[in-house]
């Protein structure tokens, strides 16, 4: 069976930007290994990233197309039209695209110009709660975009894969396609974290993009709510600070800077940008704890990621976070904005060894039966053959 996956594809596998490319990149992995599987990728980069295809040698074909500028304001006709002629070059018997944008109205545009081709979208994200609230205007406008185009594509889509209960909450209603409940797969490398937070010291990550959503100024004003009573505590804040494009993130960074400098706390509150997979899971096993105290989630592959690890997680009921985190079980919920909470979240995990303990055992076995990506693989697969099978059988004129 010949697969065609249309998503984001890291330019740099071990330093991977974002839930979608992450997940991506470890389904392929996990695609790979079965049998009678032949899988293409086709993912689109401005033209200067278009020559860095990623690295090493893969079982799969890797399919770059440059991507338009100001793409959005023509709901991305020209990637679009290269990406449906690449795959009618490659024949795929299903097509598979992550996100409701761009590469939903691609794999659907396939589906259009030959309606025995099958495609499933994977819903990552949900453009519209996202786009309410941007704080600068430009990203309000490109938010408004990507949420008609994510409408559109909604209204077109036969099949979706909900990756949390959060989507169906939140998209039921705009489509009639059928919902196939499958979540985000995690790499194999974090489920092989020993978590061992240093002795004496309290590391407290934050892993995501250094972006409003993100509330990561929420997490610096807890930080500073305890950092008298826990002198040895220090934050962690991995991620990009220019992920988001333009003057609002550049300020939002520089304010972040800002607010750690007012507080006294340089020297406490360290800035460690994008870090490699293997980095990242290190500090998984390092920290007392993970936190992620976004405004709008869907299903963040963090928190999976450090379930996993064994790292215990304090976030925001945000989205669909509540999904992922039963509260005093298997992590610590908060309430978006509420910084006196998110303090004594803090306060009760670095405090109690015992707590973090359980935490972390919850946590784990849940990720273990839930986020592994060779089970992830293999429920995506039946769906691949189910899709596949229907097309078949209207082919030779059975019943759908």
């Amino acid at each position: 069976m010949r697969i065609a996956m249309l998503g984001p594809y890291p330019q740099n596998e071990e330093s991977v930007i974002g839930g979608p490319e992450a997940v991506v990149l470890c389904l392929l992995k996990h695609l790979a290994v079965l049998p009678d599987l032949e899988l293409h990728v086709i993912t689109c980069r401005v033209s200067s990233d278009a020559s860095a295809p990623g690295n090493g040698s893969h079982p799969w074909k890797l399919h770059i197309v440059p991507r338009q500028r100001r793409g959005r304001l023509t709901a991305h006709r020209g990637e679009r039209r290269e990406i449906v002629q690449l795959l009618a070059q490659i024949r795929p018997d299903v097509v598979h695209a992550h996100s409701t944008g761009l590469y939903a109205a691609a794999a659907l545009d396939a589906s259009d110009a030959d309606p025995s081709l099958p495609s499933v979208i994977t819903v990552h994200g949900i453009s519209f709660r996202e786009a309410q609230i941007m704080p600068d205007w430009r990203e309000r406008l490109r938010g408004q975009l990507d949420s008609m185009l994510e409408r559109r594509n909604l209204r077109r889509a036969r099949h979706l894969i909900s990756i949390s209960p959060y989507v169906e909450q939140e998209l039921g209603s705009a489509t009639r396609a059928q919902i196939h409940p499958i979540e985000n797969p995690v790499e194999d490398l974090f489920f092989t974290v020993k978590w061992t937070p240093r002795p004496n010291v309290a590391r407290i990550l934050f892993a995501g993009r250094l972006i409003p959503r993100k509330g990561v100024h929420h997490l610096l004003a807890a930080f500073g709510n305890i950092a008298a009573q826990f002198p040895s505590a220090e934050l962690y804040l991995a991620g990009a600070e220019d992920s988001t494009p333009g003057p609002a993130g550049q300020e939002y960074a520089a304010g972040l800077h800002r607010m750690v400098r007012e507080a006294g706390l340089d020297g406490r509150v360290h800035f460690l940008g994008s870090l490699w997979m293997d980095q990242l899971a290190a500090v998984y096993g390092e920290s007392t704890c993970l936190v992620l105290p976004s405004q709008q989630e869907t299903a963040p592959v963090v928190i999976q990621e450090a379930m996993a690890s064994g790292c215990p997680v304090i976030a925001t009921r945000a989205g669909g976070v509540p999904y992922q985190i039963e509260h005093e079980r298997t992590g610590l919920l908060v309430d978006y904005g509420d910084v006196p909470g998110l303090a004594d979240g803090l306060r009760r995990l670095l405090s109690d060894p015992a707590l973090r303990d359980r935490l972390s055992r919850a946590a784990q076995q849940v990720a273990q039966r839930r986020f592994r990506g060779a089970e992830i693989a293999r429920q995506t697969l039946a769906l691949y053959q189910a899709l596949a099978d229907q097309r078949s059988r209207r082919s030779t004129g059975g019943s759908p």
